[in-house]
């Protein structure tokens, strides 16, 4: 795990965070998830309510491959409460 620069990690926070349907994204990087078990490529985890086809998202919602020069991986974590 790498964590992002504070540059990277401003970037991306200014950039994911305004999309719809996005609750969050790690400042480290993780492994991605593919069929339900981690692979061995390093990507930052970007958090959305529900996974949206990309073809049904308007061009300001779709989330970019990469970020900052870190692949991403949209992970469904459903809606988020705060405790």
């Amino acid at each position: 795990m790498t964590h992002l620069t504070s540059v990277q990690e401003e970037k991306i926070r200014s950039e994911i965070m305004k999309k719809p349907n996005v609750v969050g994204f790690s400042v480290v990087t993780q492994k991605r998830i593919r069929d339900g078990k981690e692979v061995d490529e390093e990507v930052i985890r970007i958090y959305v309510k529900r996974k949206i086809r990309q073809e049904v998202l308007t061009p300001d919602a779709v989330i970019d491959a990469e970020i900052q020069g870190v692949k991403t991986d949209v992970i469904s974590v459903g809606d988020v409460i705060a405790h």
